[in-house]
């Protein structure tokens, strides 16, 4: 456009300088004079031509323009809902494959905690019904999908649950031991925290405290005494366990304050 303007304006200062030239001049005709007035009218007539046909054809360029944006915009949003209706299509699907486990996993849960309470009433006996609820926290990955799983008591029922050692569930005897609220780091080893949040780069042995795994490590397989790195670290003389033992000094320090945190009584 800025092109055109100044072409335009450059014509019309020629013209009207030819323009004036002509009439300041004594010597043509006024035949010469009117031929030459006359052929600087028909360039003002082509001029204007131009700018109309000029103006026309931006017209139409910013019209087929406009109407370009409009056809991809209007794909690029056919293209978003079908996307979007085939996310919804399989995210319908997932949510019925979850409800369906998640009933079919509450009866199970159901079943089992009628069959806990059916055949261990020394457990449950002289209990309010606040106080025999039980609930699935989780299920560990076993080969047994029906073992391993943490439940959640009320305070009374998991000192019975837990002083017991065992409990009764359909033909079978099985052991009920305390699921701590500890979390040890399995990277490096300590503790209040996951390996998820873990700010070291390397994986520390277990068996040792060096930077390798177990399956590495030389003393381990020179069956050589362990050395508990959180021991070490703590300045303890007893160290001579692994880094998961249940027995570790510090472990159990942690392990009490994680379990001021759960109230029991």
């Amino acid at each position: 456009m800025e092109y055109q303007d100044n072409l335009r304006k450059r014509a019309n200062n020629s013209i009207l300088k030819g323009r004036q030239a002509v009439e300041l001049s004594r010597n043509l005709k006024s035949e010469v004079k009117t031929q030459i007035v006359n052929t600087f009218n028909e360039l003002e007539e082509i001029i204007r031509e131009y700018e109309d046909e000029y103006i026309e054809l931006t017209e139409r360029y910013q019209i087929m323009v406009t109407t370009n944006k409009d056809m991809e915009q209007a794909a690029e949003e056919r293209a978003l809902d079908q996307i979007l209706e085939e996310l919804a299509g399989k995210f319908e699907e997932h949510t019925r494959q979850i409800d369906e486990r998640l009933r079919v996993f509450q009866e199970q849960m159901a079943q089992q905690n009628m069959a806990l309470k059916n055949q261990n009433g020394e457990l449950f006996s002289g209990l309010d019904p606040g106080e025999t609820q039980i609930l699935v926290k989780y299920r560990k990955r076993t080969r047994n999908p029906n073992t391993e799983h943490v439940i959640s008591a009320s305070p009374i029922l998991w000192r019975r649950m837990t002083e017991a050692g065992s409990v009764n569930i359909d033909l079978q005897r099985v052991v009920a031991l305390d699921q701590s609220l500890l979390v040890q780091c399995t990277r490096c080893l300590a503790y209040g925290h996951g390996r998820r949040l873990c700010g070291e780069k390397e994986d520390l042995c277990s068996h040792c405290g060096d930077t390798h795994m177990k399956a590495k490590c030389a003393e381990w397989l020179a069956s050589l005494p362990p050395s508990c790195r959180n021991c070490h670290m703590a300045k303890l003389e007893k160290s001579q366990h692994n880094a998961f033992c249940e027995n570790c000094p510090v472990r159990k320090r942690w392990d009490d304050l994680a379990r001021s945190a759960a109230a029991y009584r």
